[in-house]
């Protein structure tokens, strides 16, 4: 590693093409580098993700189910009404 370096090094010092290529080469590096980091903090995280994802589509099923609850009393309601009307 220490080798790579002082070859990276030396080659930016030269100048010229080498050099432009080696730092872009250093940036890919450092990119590929964060995202690796990134994607593992992701896959580490998921189920945190996941349980929350969970947990708001269980509300949402619990609002529908009480807004159909709510729409078949208002429709009993206005068959009683409609009877004695």
């Amino acid at each position: 590693m220490e080798k790579l370096f002082i070859l990276f090094a030396d080659g930016i010092a030269s100048g010229g093409p080498a050099a432009i290529i080696l730092l872009l080469l250093g940036v890919i590096g450092i990119l590929v580098w964060d995202r690796l980091g990134l994607i593992r903090s992701m896959k580490e995280n998921s189920s945190l993700y996941r349980s929350d994802i969970n947990r708001v589509i269980d509300k949402y099923q619990e609002g529908q189910i009480n807004v159909i609850q709510a729409l078949n009393d208002i429709k009993l309601i206005l068959v009683k009404v409609e009877a004695k009307v």
